[in-house]
């Protein structure tokens, strides 16, 4: 695939992402997550990394790297204790149960880097980085966010959210 991963159009000066972008990209990111859960499959390792574009001029997707998912089984109480720390949901930090909504956290984390250029958990290291998940330490302060939409911070604030009451 010659577009890259999502992360590098991310971090590239040059590429300025704008919020349709962003909705292009969540869209589809939010589609094939959709089937995957069909599917009953957790990703559990989504990041701009692990999105790469279909090639430089377009905003086609497609999710890769499946190592660490799993099949769902809703019977069976699953629990996991991996994953890219700045990505993880505080089910899987808390070595809780993880289900549906534990794939959406990341899509918010990944809504909101794509909006701004910016992790909203990183810390100085992944202590920290877990702390700031774990305290829901996050908002829409910065610069970056002051051409963002209501809308799209909204979308965001609905899936960083640390009690999961639709699970």
């Amino acid at each position: 695939v010659e577009g890259g991963e999502l992360f590098d159009r991310i971090i590239d000066e040059n590429c300025s992402l704008t919020e349709m972008d962003t909705i292009s990209f969540i869209k589809q990111i939010c589609e094939g997550i959709q089937y995957m859960h069909q599917m009953y499959i957790l990703h559990l390792d989504l990041k701009p990394e692990n999105i790469l574009c279909v090639n430089r001029a377009a905003n086609q997707i497609k999710i890769i790297d499946f190592g660490l998912a799993r099949r769902y089984k809703p019977r069976e109480k699953l629990r996991v204790n991996f994953g890219t720390p700045e990505f993880l949901a505080p089910e899987v930090v808390n070595y809780e149960f993880v289900s549906f909504p534990t794939d959406m956290w990341s899509v918010g984390v990944i809504a909101y880097m794509l909006l701004s250029g910016l992790s909203p958990f990183l810390g100085d290291d992944d202590n920290e980085t877990l702390n700031n998940i774990l305290s829901c330490n996050w908002d829409f302060e910065d610069e970056e966010f002051r051409g963002v939409s209501d809308q799209a911070k909204d979308f965001i604030s609905k899936l960083l959210i640390k009690e999961k009451w639709y699970i």
